[in-house]
């Protein structure tokens, strides 16, 4: 029976590909983001302070700075990888440290419960029968004096969340499930997310039936990745921090490309092959521009020949041009506060369906008008709204046969 995580779900949601890559043919690279390194290292700060506080020991900020920098040094390798331009280990490993001083200062003395676990595993099932088995890890598991749970998630994510999202958060939410199981007194359970770049403090509390959604979809995502054949790369932002970019086929032209020096990529075949549709692409739209301009210019030339030769169709070689003006009466559009007072009128005299679709539908109202279907004095009314605009067309079209015919004998 497959074991799965929260994190492993959410990588088959984000790319099946990457899934497979990571889960099924267990490729393994080398590298880390700087990011997710940054992360490790406040969290093991964050658990020594806890785990020396269960014997009673509460470090000094200034020693667990000294233990952050220890463990950054330690752990330090050249395969972590910055991604942001302009941005230094340094800048990160200082971001570290802020992290650590806020959240110290906030919570200190650091009383305010229970700790019943640190980096604590937890494993589980979704259903009754034991068919979908789950696992994860707590970062830090608390009950409050009033017997209240607490579990706590630190996020080193410089990018700050909303209430909204974390209401809709399903990884601490699994792990209450898990917490309902290991303890029959867990009645009372609050989600806890402490983003620490931003020293701000999130929480959330979920219904049982929140609960029950949670293990049904959670189960219908476990059932299409056990039932995939095909596991198709899924484009977005996380593509910048994917360990596989030279194997994907989204991603690996930009991987060989990035990989060649400037004098080598320029003359690479499928970037030239590129290049070329671009520019063809880019001459052929200027040229539609350019031709599209002509056109109304000679629709223009059309019209003003109609009206001054009292014509509306005008014969060329092969084709004929008909040239359609005509008075119409506009209406107020969306929006307007003319188009307000439009439909209230109609509405207060019950015609507005008449004329409705999915807003009120102006076709539909001057057929309305034109057809006399409502009263003389609300037709009166309505019109009161239109303003009176010339529009003009010109339509193309062949030749008729007999036309053709015509124009071969008077050539004789």
């Amino acid at each position: 029976m497959a074991v799965y995580s929260y994190s492993k779900l959410e990588t088959f949601k984000s790319c099946p590909l990457r899934y497979k890559f990571t889960y099924i043919d267990r490729i393994k690279r080398p590298g880390e983001g700087i990011e997710a390194f940054m992360g490790k290292r406040i969290h093991e700060v964050l658990e020594k302070l806890y785990a020396d506080l269960q014997y009673k020991k509460q470090n000094s900020l200034n020693e667990l700075l000294a233990d952050y920098e220890s463990r950054w040094k330690a752990n330090w390798h050249d395969n972590v990888n910055i991604k942001k331009e302009g941005l230094t280990q340094d800048n990160y490993f200082e971001m570290g440290r802020e992290c650590i001083r806020a959240y110290y200062e906030r919570y200190q003395p650091f009383n305010q419960a229970i700790t019943l676990g640190l980096e604590r595993k937890v494993v589980f099932f979704l259903d009754p029968e034991k068919r979908f088995q789950m696992v994860g890890y707590i970062d830090r598991l608390d009950q409050r004096p009033d017997g209240t749970y607490e579990i706590h998630d630190y996020k080193s994510s410089n990018t700050c969340p909303e209430q909204t999202d974390l209401d809709a958060d399903e990884q601490l939410a699994l792990y209450q499930i898990a917490l309902k199981q290991a303890f029959t007194d867990a009645k009372d359970v609050e989600l806890v997310w402490h983003y620490l770049v931003f020293d701000k403090e999130f929480r959330s509390k979920r219904t049982p039936e929140q609960l029950e959604d949670i293990k049904r979809t959670t189960i219908e995502t476990i059932m299409q990745i056990e039932a995939a054949k095909e596991f198709e790369p899924s484009e977005s932002s996380l593509c910048d921090w994917c360990d596989y970019p030279d194997l994907c086929p989204r991603r690996k032209h930009f991987y060989i490309i990035e990989s060649l020096p400037m004098n080598e990529y320029a003359n690479e075949t499928g970037y030239t092959l590129v290049n070329k549709l671009a520019e063809l692409e880019d001459k052929k739209k200027a040229l539609v521009k350019e031709i599209d301009g002509e056109i109304v210019k000679i629709k223009e030339a059309l019209i003003a020949y109609a009206k001054a030769e009292g014509v509306d169709v005008i014969r060329g070689a092969t084709k004929k041009a008909k040239v359609k003006i005509e008075e119409v009466e506009k209406y107020p559009y969306a929006g307007t506060p003319e188009r307000k007072e439009l439909e209230a009128l109609l509405a207060s005299a019950g015609c507005l369906e008449d004329v409705m679709k999915a807003s009120l539908d102006l076709g539909k109202l001057a057929k309305a008008v034109k057809s006399n279907i409502w009263s003389p004095e609300l037709i009166a009314h309505v019109k009161k709204f239109a303003v009176r605009e010339t529009e003009c067309s010109v339509t193309l079209s062949k030749l008729s046969e007999r036309d053709l015919i015509l124009d071969e004998e008077m050539s004789y």
